[in-house]
């Protein structure tokens, strides 16, 4: 594809993404290209300027997004944004554009990214002090995507539970003789409330304890053959080798950890107000029914 000219970069925080104004218009990064995106014009200021253009397509890189910072845009209408916005609502994408899946090409092109800048001139016990910083850094993460998922697998059975009995209490409000009055059809609607709240609760859960993602273990069969093809009898690359796939490793464990942990703080919250809810139905019905 051919470089955009003019563009201006940035990169934001909340949530992370990387955009970019070209020619008046506004576009974010996402595993298949730039794609049009309006509604992030007025995140886009100078305080949040990439101004190491370098340096982004390599961290782009390295977070396995193979699309990089210079592809030209993809065709969106008008229409297909709009739509989108609610896909991404949904199915929310990972951080900085980061894809679902990995292909060997993009893993390989994610750790040359990485082995660029681990190259330099570093005595053994410097390459070792890295080693064991990369690997307690990759175990943080895994230790830390597997605490996110068991949490919310048992909220996600809350939420269910509560969803349930709420529903099962507008039913049985609904189908007596006595149903009628407005308190009852305001205490239906409190309960329908916190039965949409909590569906939505249980389905963020349900997303951050089993939606699964590709993650380049560093220590898979295949990797550790292709390293030592690659490494032979050279002691120093095969450390810059393993070093590079911890490091890989590493920030995907960050970006899905970031990712099922801020779906798990939606299912908290979602949850919260489903308890608010229910709290306001029992006032109701201890408030005294006039017909």
């Amino acid at each position: 594809m051919m470089a955009v000219q003019n563009a201006t970069f940035y990169e934001l925080d909340n949530p992370p993404r990387v955009v970019r104004e070209a020619h008046g218009r506004v576009h974010e990064l996402t595993p298949g290209g730039w794609r049009l995106a309006p509604w992030l014009a007025h995140a886009a200021t100078d305080d949040r300027l990439v101004r190491d253009e370098a340096g982004l397509q390599r961290r782009c890189l390295q977070r396995l997004n193979p699309t990089g910072v210079r592809d030209d845009a993809l065709r969106d209408t008008w229409a297909s944004t709009r739509y989108r916005i609610l896909l991404d609502w949904i199915e929310p994408p990972l951080p900085f554009g980061a894809p679902v899946s990995i292909d060997h090409r993009t893993r390989s092109d994610a750790a040359k990214a990485y082995e660029s800048v681990l190259r330099s001139e570093m005595g053994e016990d410097v390459r070792e002090e890295l080693l064991q910083q990369a690997n307690d850094g990759y175990r943080i993460q895994e230790t830390r995507v597997a605490g996110i998922e068991a949490r919310a697998g048992a909220f996600e059975g809350y939420a269910a539970a509560a969803a349930g009995l709420a529903a099962v209490g507008a039913a049985l409000l609904g189908g007596t003789d006595k149903f009628g009055g407005r308190r009852d059809y305001f205490l239906l609607v409190v309960l329908g409330l916190a039965v949409i709240c909590l569906v939505l609760s249980g389905f963020r859960a349900y997303q951050a304890a089993a939606k699964r993602f590709d993650w380049p273990r560093p220590n898979e069969a295949g990797r550790i053959v292709e390293r030592a093809d690659a490494a032979r009898d050279d002691r120093r690359r095969l450390q810059s080798e393993l070093l590079a796939a911890l490091l890989l490793a590493t920030t995907r464990g960050e970006l899905l950890a970031d990712w099922k942990l801020d779906r798990f703080k939606q299912a908290s919250r979602y949850f919260s107000f489903a308890l608010i809810w229910v709290i306001i139905a029992a006032l109701l019905l201890l408030w005294p029914e006039q017909r």
